[in-house]
């Protein structure tokens, strides 16, 4: 009978730096990326999780989309390459090609309402990030945002 494959989780997640308070309405992939983690420890998996809130005063519209993009690196201790010319800290980015992880779904028009996303990557590389592009047709709530990281390893038992 095979060992079966349990993931060691490192315990609690991180905060990942990534402005998101604020961010502007795009429709054209204007957005944020996230400071890049070097994953020295080499994860082989990180769960990410999102909380984006709507505007705290002003309605949203409906159907619309918070999209979660990977970015990945090369060499963390270099630029030689990043998806979509990324940099390495918290910065406006225009997303063009990064792979999207998935959307966070708005689904009324109300204001002041937070809504969650997590998503799994599976060998994120020796640097990673994420980008986040909205368009809720305004700005995200002023200061009810996140997005958290955890890593895990697997290991054979």
């Amino acid at each position: 009978m095979a060992n079966p494959i349990l993931a060691e989780h490192d315990g609690s997640s991180e905060l990942l730096t990534i402005g998101l308070d604020d961010l502007s309405s795009s429709t054209s992939g204007v957005g944020q990326q996230s400071t890049m983690v070097n994953n020295e420890n080499l994860k082989q998996a990180v769960h990410i999780y999102v909380k984006v809130t709507t505007h705290a005063s002003s309605a949203v519209t409906a159907g619309t989309n918070v999209r979660v993009y990977l970015l990945k690196g090369d060499d963390p201790n270099s630029s030689a390459y990043r998806s979509d010319g990324a940099g390495a800290t918290d910065a406006g980015l225009t997303v063009v090609n990064a792979r999207l992880l998935g959307p966070i779904r708005v689904t009324a028009t109300t204001a002041n309402v937070a809504y969650y996303g997590d998503f799994l990557v599976r060998n994120p590389g020796p640097e990673w990030g994420i980008a986040i592009v909205q368009d809720t047709g305004q700005d995200l709530h002023e200061s009810a945002n996140f997005a958290r990281w955890t890593g895990e390893n697997q290991e054979a038992q």
